[in-house]
């Protein structure tokens, strides 16, 4: 019987830990394909704190007061901070926001894992909002080290994002070897997960990189792929990005026809998903191939209905790179002063974002349009920059364009010695590139052998998905019948033991905290009031005449007066009352005790109903000024009885209180055991004051001694 129950509890860990695996997933997955609605949900859910949390306790302090642990919060933070960074996410306070979620993270981050979330956050921002790439790379990097060993889905998820940001902002900037190795580890995280959505996604980013590399045959091999994964679900957003990848493709094999099909289906889904950067860039993609067929009109017509997007959505990059198109295209028709306008545009809002990757594009353009205005200097002046920048990133096909002008420019102005430095200077470069680029150039056949596989994808979908679909309900119907008849028969058998066990639990933990005869909150509520933020005092109240009320009055009486006494006290605002023993009380106060002779009189006033004085001994907390320093609960309760037993050792003639309290330089030390010993030392030193309304240099403290086991002074 004990092992089918240790088998259900195995099997229940088992599937609760695969659901919520299943959750980061999909989580991961709505993030990517619906931004705007994940960070509606979860802004709506959590506030946000009205300042940046600066340490690791306030952000625990602020998670307790939202109802969560500390790793739900920063979850949840890190949720909120990676939607916001979503394109189309719309969000009026999206820079100041992350930067408060950004700096708590960061100042909380405790884990690895934290610490990596944190990282690559402050990477995102650098790179999403101000376009520092090589200083976004870095947080990358650093946080791909801090959590490089964990194995769990949080960080396996989270070097997935490392990889995918690497991969594609390398790409950006032209290093190109950097960026495939990290795509490549984005999609073996990928395959790890086991997640279609994602591995479609690194699919579709390595298809993007052989697009840029003119690899056509590899880049529809990995969009196929894609296409395939995503198909198999739901996914409008991924099948509309990666529809508008393969008009790329098709435009750059030719097939024009297919290319705009392509593109048009994917800029009315995202219309349709109100994703205005993608609809941006899907127009740019139409316009680009019909500039390709050299269908300049049209082109403009949708550089110019992108430029409207970008407006409306605020994405000034893209705003700038379609000026540089419309600037290339209003060239292209002779229309040089209009395409100047645009071009300047462009490098202006290049530079400023320091886009150098764009800029060098743009420089070079420039440098050709005054060239044909036969403004000779401002034409080498652009080129000179242009050349410098293809320099630094190393583009041999933009150094011969800009030297190309530079000779124009040199051969106009007569500078036949600078016309013929740079003609040499190109011959090298073209000489560099003459080495046979076979795997660039695919041939006929390999190329309509993928498209013909990507036609054939699309003509089966259905009856593959139709097999998969079957083979996964009889697994899973076979799977639910064998967990549906072990859960029956271990329910059959332990469903009574189980809700009687239940009961005597919660019996059990309410009768935890109360004393034992009188039912009322005994001395474990009194500890737990010692650690509320809520308990300002705590003391001892000892009325003599009900010390022996168990063998005076019996075990019935003796209860009714305990209980009578403590609902008594309890009427006075802001106190508790917990029953410790015949005529032994413990209180606690929801403000510190300033004016123990009003306490007293407050208690006297109250308590009619019982004669003989009353001995008070209390301490205001923290017992230490400084709060971070611990001190054992128990601790607290040695020295309530310590300064009780002072109180007794006075002459009963009025009621009596005593109170310890501590200076601000003593030392944790003194309240650690033997308490008693140290209590005593420490007074005599001055480190512990004491307070009390009768005669201070007669009381006489207890002698510590070597305590005999089982010996409470609480029950005793």
């Amino acid at each position: 019987m004990r092992f089918i129950l240790l088998v259900f509890s195995l099997l229940i860990l088992f599937l609760s830990h695969f659901a919520f695996a299943r959750d980061l997933k999909s989580e991961e997955v709505e993030l990517r394909e619906s931004p705007q609605q994940v960070f509606d949900r979860v802004n709506a859910s959590l506030p946000l704190p009205p300042s940046p949390l600066e340490t690791r306790s306030a952000f625990s302090a602020y998670a307790r007061e939202q109802g969560l642990s500390v790793e739900e919060l920063a979850e949840l933070l890190a949720l909120i901070a990676r939607a916001n960074l979503q394109p189309n996410v719309e969000n009026a306070n999206k820079a100041q926001d992350l930067e408060l979620i950004v700096s708590s993270l960061e100042k909380s981050a405790a884990t690895p894992y934290e610490k990596a979330m944190a990282l690559m956050l402050r990477g995102r921002m650098l790179g999403r909002l101000e376009l520092k790439f090589e200083e976004a790379a870095g947080y990358f990097i650093q946080a791909l080290t801090q959590d490089q060993e964990s194995q769990s889905l949080a960080s396996q998820v989270l070097r997935l994002n490392l990889h995918e940001q690497l991969g594609g902002m390398y790409l950006m900037i032209n290093q190109d070897v950097t960026a495939l190795v990290h795509l490549q580890k984005f999609r073996d995280q990928a395959y790890q997960l086991r997640d279609d959505y994602l591995i479609a996604n690194a699919e579709a980013e390595l298809g993007k990189y052989y697009n840029k590399k003119q690899e056509l045959t590899k880049a529809l091999q990995h969009y196929s792929e894609a296409l395939r994964l995503s198909d198999q679900e739901h996914h409008p957003f991924q099948r509309a990005f990666l529809q508008m990848q393969l008009a790329k493709v098709y435009r750059d094999l030719g097939q024009r026809s297919e290319a705009l099909s392509h593109a048009h289906d994917a800029a009315e889904t995202f219309g349709q998903l109100g994703s205005e950067n993608y609809l941006s860039a899907t127009l740019t993609a139409i316009a680009v191939t019909h500039a390709g067929n050299n269908e300049w009109n049209k082109a403009i017509d949708y550089y110019l209905n992108a430029v409207q997007v970008d407006r409306r959505s605020g994405n000034y990059s893209a705003l700038a790179r379609n000026f540089h198109n419309l600037g290339e295209a209003y060239g292209e028709l002779g229309e040089l002063e209009l395409s100047l306008n645009y071009l300047q545009q462009a490098n202006q809002m290049f530079a400023e974002r320091k886009m150098k990757h764009f800029l060098v594009y743009n420089e070079v353009l420039i440098a050709k349009t005054f060239c044909k205005l036969s403004q000779w200097q401002p034409c080498r002046e652009h080129a000179d920059i242009a050349y410098d920048l293809a320099r630094q990133q190393s583009l041999s096909d933009v150094l011969i364009s800009a030297l190309s002008q530079k000779v124009i420019a040199a051969k106009a102005l007569a500078d036949l010695a600078g016309a013929l430095e740079f003609q040499e200077q190109i011959i090298g470069l073209q000489q560099e590139e003459t080495a046979p680029q076979v795997a660039a150039n695919p041939s006929t056949s390999a190329l309509t052998e993928q498209k013909l596989k990507l036609d054939l994808h699309q003509k089966n979908e259905q009856l593959q998905e139709s097999h998969a679909q079957l083979r996964e309900r009889t697994i899973l119907l076979a799977g639910t019948l064998m967990l549906v008849l072990t859960l029956a028969t271990v329910v059959w058998h332990y469903r009574r033991s189980r809700l009687d066990l239940r009961a005597k639990i919660k019996s059990l933990k309410h009768k935890l905290p109360l004393d034992g005869a009188t039912a009322h909150p005994g001395l474990p509520a009194l500890r737990s009031a010692i650690k509320s933020p809520n308990t300002k005092a705590v003391a001892l109240l000892r009325i003599a005449s009900l010390c022996e009320s168990d063998i005076q009055l019996g075990h019935k009486r003796m209860v009714e007066a305990a209980l009578e006494t403590a609902n008594a006290i309890e009427k006075l605002p802001g106190i508790k009352a917990y029953v410790i023993r015949p005529g032994l009380f413990g209180l606690s106060f929801d403000e510190p005790i300033k004016a123990a002779d009003a306490l007293l009189f407050n208690l006297r006033n109250q308590l009619t109903h019982v004669d003989g004085w009353l001995q008070l001994s209390f301490i205001n907390l923290p017992l230490l000024p400084n709060p971070e320093l611990f001190i054992a609960d128990n601790n607290h309760i040695e020295v309530l009885e310590m300064a009780m037993a002072g109180a007794l050792s006075l002459d009963a003639d009025k009621d009596l209180y005593v109170t310890l309290w501590a200076l601000d330089f003593t030392p944790s030390a003194v309240f650690s055991h033997p308490l008693y010993l140290h209590l005593e030392k420490s007074i005599g030193r001055g480190l512990i004051r004491v307070e009390t309304n009768g005669d201070k240099d007669k009381i006489a403290w207890p002698q510590w001694q070597t305590p005999v086991p089982g010996n409470d002074p609480l029950i005793n």
